[in-house]
């Protein structure tokens, strides 16, 4: 009787999930592809091929390659078992998967400090006209109210307003003034029931001015902030924007957005460029920038808040390979645990670290 129950238990384990890497005692290959213009994000690929492994308990070695397409026929010929490097998502491959790392692979955009505000003089024209033409109507708006009042109430017997024109139609200024600012010191009080009807549409529309005025000019500011944060494809339309001459696909994606192109030799010219105005913008790998940055200080320049072509990394694995689930569930954990990131994160401080 055990011993059938015994067989019947190694029966249903047969049908349980095994990490096929684990599973396989001999040590499986792993080609690794670092381009030269990817110096740092070729370690970090490494570093995350390697966290993995470690995490999934996989027995592995490393073969480095010369280029993509050796490590494509190595891996379709059974000699590699997957590709570790910074390779780009190619989705509808027939006879290779591309496995999401979730290692950005975003182009980031370096800008001039004061980007937001320099460089839309149209949001300028608008500011002040709105600006110009609320100030001076609602000085008028202000003018006319008092006029009137001071004409109503200069006929009361129990008004404080003074009587005499010049002092009368400013004590009214000064009475709209507190009012609508809420202050409201009470030195002046309308008496006239005229007057107080007035002055309760007084109140309710220069409220209802001041907060269409205010709404208008935020609107303003938001419209043009969102404008730029999703990079219309006007953004950049005719003006020069610089990237590194070694990274080719960058200036194929700038000449998309039907901007100048504008080939750096290095990082600290392509920073200086920006700092100093001679282009509009810098595009480049975000990590790559943000390493620069911390290479390179000028309080001049930032990464703007938003990036252009969003996307990340990929490893790549025969299709079909009974391991390519592993591994995706191994990279999803790595993702939600906030591990890519703190490797990200980890790799920049190192480069720091050993650039001061």
């Amino acid at each position: 009787m055990k011993k059938n129950l015994l067989i019947i238990l190694i029966f249903l384990m047969s049908f349980l999930p095994r990490n096929s890497f684990a599973a396989t005692p001999a040590r499986l290959t792993v080609l690794y592809y670092a381009p030269p213009p990817h110096g740092l994000i070729n370690a970090l690929t490494l570093d995350v091929w390697q966290t993995l492994a470690e995490k999934l308990s996989i027995n592995y070695k490393i073969r480095p390659v010369n280029s993509l397409a050796e490590a494509e026929s190595l891996l379709l010929t059974g000699q590699g078992r997957i590709i570790v490097g910074p390779l780009n998502m190619q989705p509808g491959h027939e006879k290779i998967d591309y496995l999401n790392t979730y290692i950005p692979n975003s182009t980031g955009v370096l800008v001039y400090k004061n980007f937001w505000f320099n460089i839309d003089s149209k949001l300028k024209a608008i500011i002040f006209t709105l600006l110009g033409l609320g100030v001076s109507s609602f000085v008028l708006y202000i003018l006319i109210f008092a006029l009137i009042l001071w004409l109503i109430e200069r006929k009361h017997p129990e008004s404080n307003f003074p009587k005499t024109p010049l002092k009368g139609i400013g004590a009214a200024i000064w009475f709209s003034i507190t009012t609508i600012s809420t202050v409201g010191y009470g030195d002046f009080v309308p008496k006239a029931v005229i007057s107080r009807i007035i002055t309760g549409f007084f109140i309710i529309i220069s409220l209802a001015t001041l907060s269409a005025f205010i709404a208008s000019v935020s609107s303003a500011f938001t419209t043009h902030q969102l404008t730029f944060h999703a990079l219309s494809k006007d953004t950049f339309v005719n003006k020069p924007v610089a990237y590194l001459a070694s990274h080719t696909d960058t200036e194929t994606l700038i000449l998309k957005l039907k901007a100048i192109p504008v080939a750096e030799a290095n990082w600290q010219t392509l920073i200086t460029d920006v700092a100093t105005k001679k282009v509009s913008a810098a595009f480049a790998n975000e990590i790559l920038l943000r390493n620069a940055l911390l290479q390179y200080h000028n309080h001049n320049v930032e990464l703007a808040p938003t990036l252009v072509n969003e996307k990340t990394f990929a490893f790549a694995m025969r299709t079909n390979d009974p391991g390519e689930s592993v591994i995706n569930k191994g990279l999803f954990s790595l993702q939600t645990n906030g591990e890519i990131s703190a490797l990200v994160n980890r790799t920049l401080g190192s480069q720091y670290s050993t650039s001061k």
